[in-house]
């Protein structure tokens, strides 16, 4: 996967109020709203690194058109039991080993369920994989900005 399209992705992203991580806390809770926002699917559908749907062993992103996830039908995945497991993470990130989540994710709006155990959640550099200096530099910029 080319460093331009994870870029692309990053600031797509960005423009849809997405990618705000903040440290988690144990009063930080979610609950996704599924298709009455799925908004990280029409966002990041070309972004998500899916080396693990089905079988794939190089890294790849999900087929998307337009940055939609190709697998989204009527606002809900379409492979849902099967998604990649960027998809079931999202809106966790784990990053150097602290929990993290993405406050633009309007599912902390009405959360119920608590936070997941940070050994559960893939570090944040598999999800961008870009040369060392700009991913450390990219992952700063999403902590801060």
């Amino acid at each position: 996967m080319s460093s331009l399209r994870v870029l692309r992705a990053i600031l797509r992203g960005r423009r849809a109020g997405l990618l705000r991580l903040r440290p988690a806390t144990p009063e930080t809770k979610f609950e996704c709203l599924k298709a009455d926002c799925a908004r990280c699917c029409r966002v990041f559908g070309e972004g998500i690194v899916a080396n693990d749907l089905g079988g794939i062993s190089e890294p790849s992103v999900l087929p998307s058109c337009g940055g939609v996830c190709a697998f989204l039908e009527n606002g809900l995945c379409s492979i849902y039991d099967t998604r990649p497991r960027g998809c079931s993470e999202y809106p966790w990130y784990n990053v150097d080993g602290r929990l993290y989540y993405d406050s633009g994710c309007p599912g902390f709006a009405t959360g119920e369920s608590d936070p997941p155990q940070i050994g559960s959640i893939q570090k944040i550099e598999k999800y961008f994989p870009l040369p060392t200096m700009l991913q450390s530099l990219i992952i700063r910029l999403i902590k801060v900005w």
